[in-house]
């Protein structure tokens, strides 16, 4: 009777810890591709549940980048496994190099009511021309195209160092809501944090990242309490 009071009990740690897997991600991005990789090729590249939806992405030198965009497509990698719970949270570790353009952007995506409209975090690295935006991306014909920008959400005279690295968070806040986040990753500092209200926000959307240039650079993404499958891109 002991034994089978032990393996019931095991199970159910097995069973728990199996859905802790399932439910958390965390990439660092770390493993080179062998080039770029278009939506097309294998989700493995970036490890298993990624998915590039737009544009073409690699990782080089342990730098994950985006290509360059024509015309004002963006490129789009989505973690396509699971979408996100009630008390989803999600990050990402972002820098620029110093040679980024004024219109080079990076951030996080995640999908509304559809896999064909994302709403967009993002973020452009350089000096006083730096600002945050939160605005909504549409997936038409195979292409990422930008919508309208709101106001630059970053406190005025605020300045973002290329030099730095930088973390863009977003967290569940309620049916129709996230709160988001910019942090400086290396000593903590919140720069600034609100909250987005969109009806089109729901639980299941799928979490990513977009790019505008190759000079953006992403690591360290981590999300936790994914649900389900979430929408298949």
């Amino acid at each position: 009777m002991k034994i089978l009071h032990h393996i019931v009990v095991l199970s159910i740690l097995l069973a728990a810890a199996t859905r802790t897997l399932a439910e958390s991600v965390s990439n660092p991005f770390d493993a080179e591709t062998p080039g770029w990789v278009y939506p097309e090729h294998s989700e493995d590249d970036f490890g298993e549940g990624w998915k590039v939806l737009a544009g073409s992405w690699r990782v080089t030198g342990g730098q994950l980048q985006g290509n360059y965009p024509t015309e004002n497509f963006r490129n789009i990698l989505v973690y396509s496994s699971h979408g996100a719970g009630p008390d989803f949270q999600a990050s990402v570790e972002i820098s620029a190099t110093r040679d980024s353009s004024e219109v080079v952007f990076g951030g996080l995506v995640f999908s509304l009511k559809d896999k064909n409209t994302y709403l967009v975090i993002r973020v452009r690295i350089l000096g006083e021309l730096s600002c945050l935006h939160v605005l909504k991306n549409s997936m038409v014909n195979g292409e990422s195209i930008e919508g309208a920008l709101g106001p630059n959400l970053l406190p005025a005279n605020v300045v973002l160092d290329p030099g730095i690295t930088y973390k863009i968070s977003i967290k569940a806040a309620g049916e129709g809501a996230l709160d988001y986040s910019l942090t400086d990753a290396t000593i903590g500092d919140v720069i600034t944090e609100g909250t987005v209200r969109d009806p089109e926000i729901t639980n299941g959307g799928l979490v990513g990242l977009l790019s505008t240039a190759p000079s953006v650079h992403f690591g360290n993404f981590t999300a936790e309490n994914l649900t389900g499958k979430g929408l298949s891109p």
